[in-house]
């Protein structure tokens, strides 16, 4: 089978500006990598490809992340809160793809000599990205080692630490596609918020979101759709899509993220980074 070829991380770093630009110059990290995707015309197939084979993150995420990072080194980009990214004013007039290639290779002469300790070939920034990657596949692999009912079960407690009220899950043979209901409070006003919780190792198709909308249907209009894998660009297109009920898609990389604010299943010990440990005893309740 020919190999899946995916751009560099350097070749994306334009992608990611004019997709930024396309944005009003600041936007969510999901909505980047969409129009980034859009941009850059990415394949199905490139979307599919998951980040070696035991990753939390498809191949092109993981290298749109690194885009970001590079695009930061250079001073084009800054991200002022957590998940949102912004463009500098270098960001906004810089002229093209080879301006920012060539601003890049300058940052990269002076971080060698900044990077002097680390590991032969890593960067300070590689050491720190890999590290994050590491404690996130290796929480990934424990969700996905669960059963789909104990799966369903951890989503709950976590749906319940974040404020949801009432969760409970439905998951049974001819459920159609619905694994639990949650009660999402705004003021005064309560809805019904389904969920469904996909343990999977590749990425969730449009289709697939689109299914799921249709299980709701009758039952209420607020979704949330969790899985230990990715969401292609055209699955996220469809959650949002104009005129249909929206579905929240909680990645594995987020869903990762959400497990370590919330302290389940993982140990953090802060000290210069953060140090984070898998807890087996969170899941041996699950199991």
């Amino acid at each position: 089978m020919k190999e899946i070829e995916i751009p560099s991380a350097e070749s994306m770093m334009w992608h990611v500006i004019e997709a930024m630009r396309q944005l009003g110059g600041s936007a969510s990290i999901a909505e980047i990598d969409v129009n980034a995707i859009g941009i850059g015309g990415y394949s199905e197939d490139q979307q599919l490809k998951m980040h070696k084979e035991s990753a939390s993150e498809t191949e092109v995420s993981y290298r749109l992340k690194w885009a970001r990072t590079k695009l930061k080194m250079c001073g084009l980009v800054s991200s002022p809160t957590r998940g949102t990214w912004s463009l500098t004013t270098s960001g906004f007039t810089i002229s093209n793809e080879d301006q920012v290639s060539e601003l890049y290779k300058s940052v990269i002469k002076k971080q060698d000599a900044v990077s002097s300790g680390a590991p032969q070939g890593q960067s300070i920034e590689t050491i720190e990205i890999d590290a994050e990657l590491e404690w996130r596949d290796a929480l990934i692999a424990r969700l996905r080692a669960l059963t789909p009912s104990s799966f369903e079960h951890v989503t709950k407690r976590l749906l319940m630490e974040i404020g949801f009220k009432d969760v409970r899950v439905t998951g049974k043979p001819g459920d159609q596609g619905i694994d639990g209901v949650a009660s999402l409070q705004v003021l005064l006003l309560s809805f019904p918020v389904y969920f469904q919780c996909k343990k999977y190792e590749g990425s969730v198709s449009a289709s697939e979101v689109r299914d799921f909308r249709g299980a709701m249907a009758g039952r209420g209009e607020k979704g949330l759709l969790v899985s230990t894998g990715a969401f292609t660009s055209g699955a996220i297109q469809e959650a949002n899509r104009d005129g249909a009920p929206p579905v929240q898609l909680v990645p594995g990389d987020r869903l990762a993220e959400l497990m370590k604010e919330h302290r389940l299943g993982v140990t953090v010990v802060t000290r210069e980074v953060e140090d984070v440990t898998i807890d087996g005893s969170f899941f041996s309740a699950f199991t």
